[in-house]
């Protein structure tokens, strides 16, 4: 769920910043695929670790918080760093739709 929230934020932001100039549109664009892009390799890094437990199943979300500690620390901060980039992308997209 929490990768796609970031999706949506990031979706709504390049919405919002359509008309805001190419800086803010590509810089929103460029966040938004880095985040999701980030999200999908700690994905693969929990699936990957929860294929060793014998209670695998083999489904998309079959990992537990025990499987999230396999994610290497720095595709995390990539992934928190840009998600925060994206509120702030946001935050300014709101800004300038009500000015």
């Amino acid at each position: 769920m929490g990768g796609w929230v970031s999706v949506i934020v990031s979706l709504i932001a390049i919405w919002l910043l359509w008309d805001d100039g190419w800086i803010l549109l590509s810089l929103s664009i460029f966040i938004g695929l880095v985040n999701f892009w980030s999200f999908g390799i700690m994905h693969n890094y929990a699936i990957e670790s929860s294929k060793r437990r014998r209670r695998f199943h083999g489904g998309f979300s079959d990992y537990d918080e025990f499987d999230a500690l396999s994610i290497p620390n720095w595709i995390t901060w990539i992934n928190m760093f840009s998600f925060f980039v994206l509120v702030v992308l946001l935050i300014i997209g709101i800004v300038t739709a009500i000015w």
